[in-house]
């Protein structure tokens, strides 16, 4: 996708138009003039001076054109939308007009669009409303409209190999490992468990799920106390809500 400060004109057929930013232009943010089965899926259109997308009479002729999961919005002269030689102030009339669906006119949260900073914040429409069927973003959820996506939660844990010197029966140790949440969103804790029903591990949290902030770390001390001597393995299974990462071990 592209970041960019003029429309988009598609002509001929077959093109892919998708995960493109465009704000501010003078005119409509997406054309697509002719030719048949062109996608346009996944972008954001922000401010423009005309309709956001617009359909001319040749691509329509030609056929087969799939505009869906875009969000269009301007905020300046408001939002239109063109079909042929006809310009629409109501998406859901345009899409009814047009056959297209899956496309939203909503304000996407932008940092600083008047400074051509498109990035989406935390509380943006756009987060999540890519085509389902697109490759999933970087942080393992689903695509977001525009060039730009939002980082949500994310887990990361720095050690996953936890060995403790031998100690005598009736004596304790502990070690710990640190939780990293490295995205803009809170990150659930939803379980603590042990592979083994016997061992002589344990941790101080409970059963209870618990937040850790964005940009935020959490660290857990696990003990260690034998009551009788030998040679203790155990599994820690930790649980959270990350998209692509719901379930770490650590030994």
């Amino acid at each position: 996708g592209y970041i960019s400060s003029c429309f988009i004109s598609v002509t001929g057929s077959r093109n892919i138009i998708r995960h493109n930013s465009v704000i501010d232009y003078r005119g409509a943010g997406i054309a697509l003039q002719d030719g048949a089965d062109n996608v346009v899926s996944g972008n954001l259109v922000y401010r423009t001076f005309g309709p956001c997308i617009w359909v001319f009479s040749a691509a329509i002729e030609a056929g087969g054109n799939i505009i869906r999961y875009n969000d269009f919005f301007s905020d300046n002269i408001g939002t239109s939308f063109g079909w042929d030689d006809e310009w629409y102030d109501d998406i859901n009339e345009w899409e009814r007009v047009s056959g297209q669906s899956d496309n939203f006119d909503a304000n996407p949260r932008c940092i600083a669009p008047l400074e051509e900073d498109l990035q989406i914040t935390i509380d943006s429409p756009s987060i999540d409303a890519g085509d389902p069927d697109d490759a999933r973003d970087p942080d393992g959820t689903r695509a977001d409209v525009g060039a730009l996506y939002f980082h949500q939660r994310d887990i990361d844990v720095q050690v996953v190999d936890l060995q403790f010197e031998p100690i005598s029966a009736g004596e304790a140790a502990n070690d710990f490992f640190t939780i990293f949440n490295t995205g803009g969103t809170p990150l659930t804790i939803t379980g603590f468990s042990w592979t083994e029903n016997v061992h002589p591990f344990f941790t101080m949290e409970g059963d209870e799920p618990f937040e850790i902030a964005p940009d935020s770390e959490y660290r857990v001390y696990v003990y260690f106390a034998p009551e009788e001597v030998g040679d203790w393995n155990a599994w820690f299974v930790l649980e959270s809500d990350d998209p692509d990462e719901g379930e770490i071990v650590i030994s």
